[in-house]
């Protein structure tokens, strides 16, 4: 719904004031990417908030891959660096893989963004940060249903409320494009 129908809500507004509440869809297009790490320690869980990566993280894409830097340890001298590979579907289903983290870029009607997350690897839930240059960071958390070529559901929220508090959330689905 839209924003000011959702202050409403939470400011004690009766329920049946959704009867006449501007309910929108927001169509956008993303293009993502998966790096999967297949050593014995990944990069350490960071911020919910921030699609599970450690706020101070330096990410950089390359064709080969993804190279994760942290600042280092009080007792270490250098960055700690983690090199994630491109996921390849054929390999990967026999590999021990240890983390996915995915990488993007897309555009809505509010205008470019880039997407950053990790998926949790005992259960597939995806969550993924989407920030745009002037409307700030948006969560995306989901599954992929329907096997591969299936839709990305879940709910998204802001990222301004803390955590524990409930934010400014609704549901997606997003359906891979068709190739026509």
């Amino acid at each position: 719904m839209e924003f000011q129908s959702y202050l409403q809500m939470i400011h004690g507004a009766d329920p049946s004031m959704l009867d006449s509440a501007y309910v929108g869809q927001h169509p956008q297009v993303w293009k993502l990417r998966e790096y999967v790490y297949t050593g014995q320690s990944a990069v350490p869980d960071g911020d919910p908030l921030n699609g599970h990566l450690p706020r101070e993280a330096t990410i950089t894409e390359a064709p080969t891959g993804l190279e994760i830097a942290l600042p280092p340890l009080a007792d270490e001298p250098a960055p700690r660096r983690w090199v994630y590979r491109p996921y390849d579907p054929i390999v990967d289903v026999h590999a021990h893989v240890a983390d996915i983290i995915v990488i993007g870029e897309g555009h809505s009607s509010w205008g470019r963004f880039v997407l950053r997350g990790r998926v949790r690897p005992f259960d597939g839930l995806i969550t993924l940060v989407k920030q745009y240059a002037h409307r700030g960071l948006w969560l995306y958390r989901g599954f992929v249903v329907g096997g591969r070529d299936g839709h990305f559901v879940g709910r998204w929220r802001d990222t301004e409320t803390d955590v524990d508090r409930h934010g400014y959330e609704g549901c997606f689905v997003l359906g891979r494009r068709s190739e026509n």
